[in-house]
């Protein structure tokens, strides 16, 4: 079995869940890649029966290797699972598949709405065979559907904090071009940029003229750049329908980026945020698209094949999706909560079309009502996309096929559990950074019994109000109080506290008095649950034992 996906989408702790550790190798580790490029073969003959490979795509000889091994030893499957972030060795075998008919190769996509919520469903196996006056969903506004979508299904990002979710973002696209695609040869800068305008137009046809003029690349590159991006499953390239298999290729596909993540990020968006508006329908479509792919992961109807159709500017549908019977869904993708006139033209045209094939449309809104329109065309909210089809429940069996499915449930548990950790850890922070400034304006109030002091020396003081703020990136919280210090018009010194909390340690403060040069007794650290008063004043009691040296230097300067 191959398991394939974009990066950070847990085929790694699939694998891991599916095999016993002493049969999980990783090509990560220098010494395994090291052997497994030299020799794949013979590392190969080495592995224990049921093995998992991590990161196979890094030895392309593997899979010819995996193929002579195959063919020689008796028909058993489940002798190897190889996993990795980039489509693993398809052209091989002089130009195919060195493992068509001896491996089944599966997607590994981000998280599903239904998984998230820890119950998998048979999503599409509804929209198929059931009767939509059957199901029972719940009312949308557009900030519920913002905030369910905008943070994405892929794990390490949808449990991030907003504010540095784009970060996030940012750094697995960088950690690809750096990767993956820099292996094949392709200019960073350039497939980089447009990798950001796809984001910021998903959904949008493949147009290498009209892309190549925005991005300032020809159209030859664009078409291999937009492979590369395929290949490590940041875009999915959507064919356009044709009844005849032969002639998809030749229609124009429509281009989807891997996550509505990527979108919002490149849309400078919130999980507040406004994404329905008739220049930013390319959320809603990629949220449905994108929704589907996973989706299909689920459904017990065999080969589903998600296409488009496109016959003039006002006769088209959003997403075809072909059962192996050559029966066919229409999907239409609406951003309105209310329908106007003329909803569904594009699936009654597909239908006029293509009688024989067409089996059921349905427009997808972001309203709250299930509606019959025309027929077998059904107007249905976005909620149904986690709210209908039977519940699947993974067995645990020796099949590996159940193993992954199971894997995967307990993966969308463990999630839920990730994310209340994540909640917890927010509370922490905000409960620590409360704590600090508290003792922080304590410790600062020493400041006003040490100016009339000074008063009485002749000094003049300017006192600043403390500045707060949580940079550089692992500082939570700090804080500055600044006393200045001088003798009428000269120079002036500085009387400085300062603390901060790192986020590596919650539990501690860190402290800093000094003037000039000159740090008190040093830094030092207390616990959050300890009174840092005595601590400090006993460093501004070492302050006024400096003062005539203080005084001698202002008269010099």
């Amino acid at each position: 079995m191959v398991l394939e996906g974009l990066r950070a989408t847990g085929k790694t702790t699939l694998a891991k869940q599916i095999v016993a550790p002493d049969r999980f190798f990783s090509l990560a580790e220098p010494p395994a890649l090291a052997r497994a490029q030299s020799d794949p073969q013979g590392w190969l003959e080495g592995l224990p029966f049921g093995s998992a490979v991590d990161e196979a795509q890094l030895a392309p000889g593997l899979t010819l290797a995996a193929k002579a091994l195959v063919d020689t030893r008796p028909v058993t499957p489940g002798q190897f699972l190889f996993t990795g972030s980039s489509r693993i060795s398809r052209s091989e075998l002089g130009g195919s598949d060195a493992l068509a008919g001896r491996a089944v190769r599966l997607r590994v996509e981000p998280f599903a709405q239904c998984e998230i919520e820890g119950k998998p469903r048979d999503v599409m196996g509804a929209l198929f065979d059931e009767d939509p006056r059957s199901w029972h969903v719940a009312p949308m506004r557009h900030v519920d559907v913002t905030s369910r979508f905008v943070p994405g299904g892929l794990p390490t990002i949808r449990a991030a904090d907003e504010h540095i979710r784009s970060m996030l973002i940012d750094q697995l696209a960088e950690s690809l071009f750096n990767g993956d695609i820099y292996r094949t040869g392709k200019s960073r800068d350039g497939i980089l940029r447009l990798f950001r305008h796809l984001c910021a137009t998903s959904s949008y046809l493949e147009v290498f003229d009209k892309i190549g003029k925005t991005v300032e690349l020809p159209k030859v590159t664009i078409q291999g750049y937009i492979d590369a991006l395929t290949d490590v499953f940041l875009v999915q390239a959507v064919e356009g329908f044709r009844p005849d298999p032969a002639r998809r290729i030749t229609e124009k596909r429509r281009l989807f980026v891997a996550d509505p993540a990527f979108v919002a990020d490149a849309l400078r968006a919130s999980t507040d945020a406004d994404l329905f508006d008739s220049k930013r329908g390319g959320f809603v479509e990629t949220i449905v698209a994108t929704e589907v792919r996973r989706l299909i992961g689920w459904t017990r109807s065999r080969a589903l094949n998600v296409m488009h159709w496109r016959k003039s500017d006002k006769e088209e549908v959003d997403l075809v999706i072909e059962r192996h019977d050559g029966k066919v869904l229409a999907l239409e993708v609406k951003a309105a909560r209310s329908l106007a006139g003329g909803v569904g033209r594009g699936i009654a045209a597909f239908r006029n079309e293509y009688p024989q094939l067409f089996h059921r449309g349905y427009v997808i809104h972001s309203g709250d009502h299930i509606q019959q329109l025309a027929g077998d065309i059904w107007s249905i909210p976005l909620s149904a996309l986690w709210m209908i089809g039977d519940e699947i429940r993974p067995t645990r069996s020796s099949d590996l096929a159940d193993r992954l499915m199971a894997a995967r449930q307990r993966i969308a548990v463990q999630r839920g559990e990730a994310r209340h950790e994540v909640a917890q850890r927010e509370w922490l922070r905000a409960s620590r950074i409360e704590n600090a400034n508290r003792q922080f304006d304590e410790a600062g109030q020493l400041f006003d019994l040490v100016i009339p002091t000074l008063h009485d020396l002749g000094l003049h003081t300017e006192l600043r109000d403390s500045l707060r703020g949580s940079s550089p990136p692992d500082v939570i919280w700090s804080a500055t109080r600044v006393l200045l210090i001088s003798r009428s018009v000269t120079g002036p010194m500085y009387l400085k506290l300062q603390a901060k909390v790192l986020d590596r340690d919650l539990d501690q403060i860190g402290w800093i008095l000094s003037c000039g040069d000159d740090e008190f007794g040093g830094a030092f650290t207390t616990m959050s649950h300890e009174d840092a008063l005595p601590a400090v004043d006993e460093r501004f009691g070492r302050f006024a034992d400096k003062l005539p040296d203080i005084i001698e230097i202002l008269r010099s300067s």
